[in-house]
């Protein structure tokens, strides 16, 4: 107002003489300065306001341990209730001396919240922990309901939140993001598609294990040179990564909690082990890229030459990853392998001190709804129902030999396309330990050459579909999950599938129907017949 009526002024003066159009200019900047004034007088005392709304949250830590309660899934009706393990079941597993675990509710119980929690307090709290404080005084133009609505640990709206988490409601969503971005502007295979990952490995800028991959790669003198430039077979190679120092969450909402795992958390393997294992998994991938049949989408999406390795410079040619699985097992290797299932948080880690100072793991992972419901004792359905565990699953090959010791694992990742993975080689005891582990069936070595043969197939019709469509992450979550691609390989081999719970939607089984015969039209076209 100031201003607009200072410019009517000028405007007026302006017509009168040029002093009067002085005049004016000199109202304008007065207006100005007076307004400015006014309006840094009411952001500092928005500002201060702000300030006094910030959460302070504190722990008290125990001096004694307590037996953390036990998870309920069926009666568990509270945030925390559905975020904790359970304790009990976790103290039961042959736990070594280095290996500390701290229970979330142990964690919770801890902490000293204010009894009354509102939205613009924690949005306030948030902007301060992000560095945008002095945007907090700007909070005052939030709608006042908004602003007013209270937050709790029980609070309905948060449990109504978890809750709803279902195989159905995360597919619809994940379906719905990867419909929009199949509308946008698609690109043809290259750099960081799906199809290009699975035969050339990294694509971060950074040279990695793929440099060293030839073509032909012939194991008993490749290997040794690689082993040897990375200095694997001495010192270095048996030493163990470091995983990286835990950071803290929120020292306003989760004083002590902290974001990773601990420093002495235990390795599964040396780095010779860790190289290992993702080299025989981007050989595994490349030699599945051989059984794609190459200008589907573009001229160039084919492989240029098939990718071969050799057990010997004189021994066969190899073009498959069964077929190397078969050299292996001649030459004395022992190859086993099957499916299995586990807990996952998707790369979550928290960690916390202790009241002694030594750090301990927090056991989280993510609850889903089952669509299952118990019964009571006269047969009728209760309306509890039960919450679940977010799993996940792989289709594994393990080997030890003479030249090689690796694992392996095939699913459909988070990291832009469905293949085979390396495992994680921190062992953590509440997800990934074998004891955790849910084992799917006894698999013969004919049964995995057949799982091995059909997963390539799986990998190439499913990084088609992520790299046609440009689909984020490699289709994940679009065309299924790690769940989906290996419930494929099992029904594929067994004629019926145990994993738990399939993702995958019905429109989307259309598009992979669609992109099998694209393949078949494709192969058939060239007068081939595999």
């Amino acid at each position: 107002t100031f201003v607009l009526a200072s410019l009517c002024f000028h405007r007026f003066c302006f017509a009168r003489s040029s002093m009067s159009a002085a005049m004016g200019w000199g109202g304008v900047f007065a207006a100005l300065g007076f307004g400015t004034a006014v309006f840094v007088r009411y952001y500092k005392q928005k500002m201060t306001e702000a300030r006094k709304k910030e959460l302070v949250v504190t722990r008290t830590m125990k001096t004694t341990e307590k037996q953390a309660r036990v998870l309920d899934p069926v009666k568990a009706d509270t945030f925390y209730g559905l975020l904790a393990m359970d304790q009990e079941k976790l103290e039961q597993l042959p736990l070594p001396a280095t290996v500390k675990v701290y229970g979330l509710y142990d964690y919770v119980e801890e902490l000293i919240i204010p009894p009354q929690i509102n939205m613009e307090e924690v949005i306030v709290t948030l902007m301060a922990n992000f560095g945008l404080r002095n945007l907090a005084p700007f909070t005052a133009f939030l709608p006042e309901k908004l602003k007013r609505q209270s937050l709790s640990s029980d609070n309905s709206t948060v449990q109504s939140f978890i809750k709803v988490l279902s195989p159905t409601i995360l597919s619809a969503i994940s379906q719905s993001i990867h419909t929009v971005s199949k509308s946008l502007e698609q690109k043809s295979y290259g750099p960081g598609s799906a199809l290009y990952l699975t035969r050339y490995g990294s694509d971060n800028g950074q040279p990695g294990i793929e440099q060293y991959i030839k073509n032909p790669f012939v194991l008993d003198t490749d290997l040794i040179y690689l082993l040897a430039e990375l200095d694997l077979d001495g010192a270095q190679g048996a030493q163990k990564l470091k995983t990286p120092h835990p950071k803290p969450l929120s020292d306003a909402f989760f004083p002590g909690l902290y974001l990773g795992m601990s420093p002495d958390v235990e390795h599964r393997y040396s780095q010779k082990g860790i190289i290992i294992n993702r080299l025989i998994c981007q050989i595994f991938n490349r030699l599945a890229s051989n059984a794609y049949p190459s200008g589907l989408i573009d001229p160039e999406d084919g492989v240029p030459e098939p990718f071969v390795v050799q057990m010997t410079e004189q021994s066969p040619k190899l073009l498959s990853p069964e077929g190397l699985l078969a050299a292996l097992v001649e030459s004395g290797h022992n190859v086993s392998g099957g499916i299995f299932t586990n807990v996952t948080a998707f790369g979550i880690n928290l960690s916390t001190k202790k009241a002694d100072g030594t750090w301990a793991d927090v056991p989280v992972a993510i609850p889903i709804r089952t669509g299952v419901r118990t019964l009571n004792d006269d047969l009728r359905v209760e309306t509890t129902e039960i919450s679940n565990l977010i799993p996940h699953s792989a289709f594994f090959i393990d080997c030890t030999g003479p030249l090689l010791d690796f694992r392996s694992e095939f699913f459909q990742g988070i990291d832009g396309f469905t293949g085979w993975n390396a495992p994680p080689f921190v062992l953590k005891y509440y997800q990934n330990h074998p004891d955790i582990n849910a084992l799917h069936g006894v698999w013969s070595f004919e049964d995995l050459i057949c799982g091995v043969k059909h997963s390539s197939h799986i990998m190439n019709i499913y990084n088609y579909i992520a790299t046609k469509w440009n689909l984020p992450v490699g289709g994940y979550g679009y065309s299924g999950v790690c769940l989906d691609s290996v419930a494929l390989v099992q029904h594929s081999v067994k004629g019926e599938t145990t994993v738990f719970p399939i993702m995958i939607g019905g429109g989307v089984k259309v598009e992979i129907a669609q992109a099998i015969q694209d393949f078949f039209d494709h192969v058939s076209a060239a007068g081939q017949n595999e």
